[in-house]
């Protein structure tokens, strides 16, 4: 993840906390989703009419 980020310009500002903040969101949901790496489909949520 992070040789993936620090390719882009746009994060060349980050620190190393922000680089493992990434890293722990990005292991958060790969544990939390169904698909990893595609929004859950929950039959819980409502769509707005």
């Amino acid at each position: 993840m992070r040789e993936y980020l620090e390719k882009q310009g746009r994060f060349s500002h980050f620190t190393e906390e922000d680089y493992e903040y990434v890293q722990s969101m990005v292991d958060e949901m790969w544990e939390d989703w169904e698909i990893p790496g595609v929004v859950p489909f929950r039959g819980d949520l409502k769509v707005a009419d």
